[in-house]
């Protein structure tokens, strides 16, 4: 809700009247509240982006162990081991490959 709508809301729903210091408190909780949201938000996107990296990442190096098992018949690990995969996406690839 905007300030205005808030401070209504106080005064129609409990009676508070909006005086001079009140309504200081409540524009310093609605600025704080929109910071921390804003905050919450810019979070979310960074998490966001950071795991779309991520995924982005295994299904490159799942295509590229796909093609050079095809190409020169290694093992999966094998191909890994060529590539020099890092250990923290190996399982994924691994399960992605029998998924598959």
């Amino acid at each position: 809700l905007v300030i205005e709508d808030k401070k209504e809301q106080l005064q129609k729903t409990y009676g508070i009247l909006m005086e001079k210091e009140i309504d200081q408190e409540v524009m310093t909780m609605c600025n704080f509240s929109d910071f921390i949201e804003q905050r919450g938000i810019e979070q979310g996107l960074l998490q966001g982006k950071a795991e779309g990296k991520a995924e982005g990442k295994v299904e490159a190096t799942l295509l590229h162990v796909k093609k050079l098992m095809q190409r020169i018949d290694v093992s999966a690990v094998d191909a890994m081991n060529i590539l020099d995969v890092e250990e923290d996406i190996r399982p994924t690839i691994l399960q992605s490959l029998h998924l598959s």
